[in-house]
């Protein structure tokens, strides 16, 4: 399974390209490089596409967010917790990287999105661009 979703509207070009900016598709399979991937979901409300991604045990300098006109991408990377504390018996806390990339259902405005992240949860504001907007025009 890919890291990217998948939006039935843009068909599988936008897939494809959101597949290799993030570093998921065929080369980097092929390469070997694998990540975690967080549940994500993805909300559209008040003029904006919201993301919000469980990264549990990542502070904010450990993360980077990509943001483009129509894709999203984000990735970490951290040590294990316990680093540093003596012979490992049990690994069960998450350690390395994750990537996740999304194909984004409409246009935003990368220059106004926003992020907070708190208790694991990432949230990602993304102000749509101008598309869906309703406006009148009367004849002349």
């Amino acid at each position: 399974m890919h890291h990217c979703t998948r939006d039935y509207r843009r068909g599988e070009r936008a897939v494809s390209t959101c597949r290799e900016a993030c570093g998921c598709g065929p080369a980097a399979a092929a390469a070997g490089h694998g990540t975690r991937k967080p549940a994500i979901d993805v909300y559209r409300g008040d003029g904006a596409l919201h993301v919000v991604a469980e990264v549990p045990g990542f502070s904010p300098g450990e993360i980077d967010i990509d943001v483009n006109s129509d894709s999203l991408r984000m990735s970490g990377r951290r040590s294990a917790p316990g680093e540093g504390l003596g012979r490992t018996f049990v690994r069960e806390c998450l350690q390395g990287g994750f990537s996740r990339c999304v194909a984004l259902p409409g246009e935003v405005d990368a220059g106004s999105a926003s992020a907070e992240l708190e208790n694991g949860i990432l949230h990602v504001v993304l102000p749509l661009a101008g598309t869906g907007v309703t406006v009148r025009i009367r004849p002349e």
